[in-house]
């Protein structure tokens, strides 16, 4: 439906079921059922009325069921400390293969684990396209980037074939059609499941590496410990995982993955979720008012028995709120946020509060009837 001619030429639609080339149609669209199991590709061509054409393929893989994964701990919105090991557990289920907290020595081995971390909830990481298609797929299974693993390290591949004329396209065609021999005696099995295209883009990610260059942090298993960096000003550590199972009779693999967003204990103020009134401000919140506020989305209290506020105030100052879910929800704590001598002038705020089981969106409610410029927030801190 998303094809178009660029000089409006009427377009003609054929459909292909590879690899024998089956004609299945000629309609914009069509519905195919495939009773056998086994790995197709679909192709599309569209022809203008002046015979110029263009094509695309999507693979499918037939008689395979999609796996499912998921994290038990870590849980979106915990805490995380830089520079100290972080244990994780996910668990996948797959029709076939079963469930990974059962067929642990099975299925172990096909989960893939790594670990980033930002400065802010929005810093994009610049992921190279063949490295985002890699991690969808069961590369890091079988390769790490600079140690031998199941395969040869992926540096070690990139300094053999770097600058050889037409190894980008045998290497393709090895990954796409299986191989053997090359680099000892386990075979690498086909990834016809994997378009030409897109195993071209992981190929080409393969080649550019260079020795001491950063490498990805990744590592196998339904459960293990990864390690964290204490650099910078880190404030979220984002997991995900990666299971890719073992097919079914003729159908190749398929792959799901999940991920999720820890934060440090100390949390910047403008990393707020929603907030109502106020603005963000390069360092915390500010103009607020009576009646403004900020919530942190789910928030893991169950191991939290302080909090600490940076704060500045210039104006009358005023009560800040800590509650629960809304700003008319159970009061968890408060602090009086007396003038503090100057905008420019912060001081910290403590309080106890009683471990919470259940997760909380944390509202941060600003009191002073009537009053404007209250105070400014630079960060909380979660004391265990």
């Amino acid at each position: 439906s998303e094809s178009y001619d660029l000089e409006g030429d009427t377009i003609h639609f054929r459909w292909l079921l590879h690899p024998d080339g089956k004609a299945l149609g000629d309609q914009e669209g069509i519905e195919v059922v495939l009773s056998e199991p086994g790995d197709r590709v679909l192709e599309l061509i569209v022809t203008d009325e002046k015979g110029a054409s263009m094509s695309t393929s999507r693979p499918i893989v037939v008689g395979n069921t999609e796996p499912k994964i998921a994290f038990l701990s870590p849980q979106e919105g915990d805490f995380f400390t830089p520079g100290e090991p972080l244990a994780y557990q996910v668990q996948a289920t797959d029709l076939e293969d079963g469930d990974s907290l059962i067929e642990d020595e099975v299925m172990g081995p096909r989960i893939g684990v790594t670990v980033r971390f930002k400065n802010s909830p929005d810093e994009e990481e610049a992921v190279a396209e063949g490295l985002a298609l890699m991690r969808g797929s069961d590369c890091f299974n079988c390769h790490k980037v600079e140690e031998k693993l199941v395969g040869p390290a992926f540096l070690a591949i990139a300094n053999r074939y770097r600058g050889v004329e037409g190894a980008l396209e045998s290497s393709v065609s090895r990954v796409l059609k299986g191989s053997s021999g090359v680099w000892g005696s386990v075979p690498m099995l086909p990834h016809s499941q994997l378009g030409q295209q897109e195993i071209s883009k992981m190929v080409r990610w393969v080649f550019d590496l260079k020795p001491g260059a950063a490498s990805v942090q990744a590592v196998r298993g339904g459960d293990g410990v990864l390690k964290t960096v204490d650099e910078g000003n880190i404030r979220f550590a984002v997991l995900e995982a990666v299971y890719t199972d073992g097919g079914r009779k003729l159908a190749s693999t398929l792959s799901s993955e999940t991920s999720v967003r820890l934060r440090t204990r100390l949390v910047e103020a403008e990393h707020c979720d929603r907030f109502a009134g106020l603005k963000l401000e390069t360092r915390g919140l500010g103009s607020i008012a009576h009646g403004h506020s900020a919530t942190f989305e789910n928030v893991n209290l169950s191991d939290t028995r302080g909090i600490t506020v940076q704060v500045s105030s210039g104006g009358p100052g005023g009560r800040m709120e800590l509650r629960e879910n809304s700003v008319d929800g159970d009061l968890i704590a408060f602090f009086d946020v007396d003038n503090t001598g100057g905008w420019g002038e912060q001081v910290q705020v403590s309080t106890k509060i009683e471990p919470r089981k259940d997760r909380v969106d944390l509202v941060l409610h600003f009191v002073n009837e009537g009053k404007g410029g209250l105070m400014n927030v630079d960060w909380l801190r979660f004391d265990p």
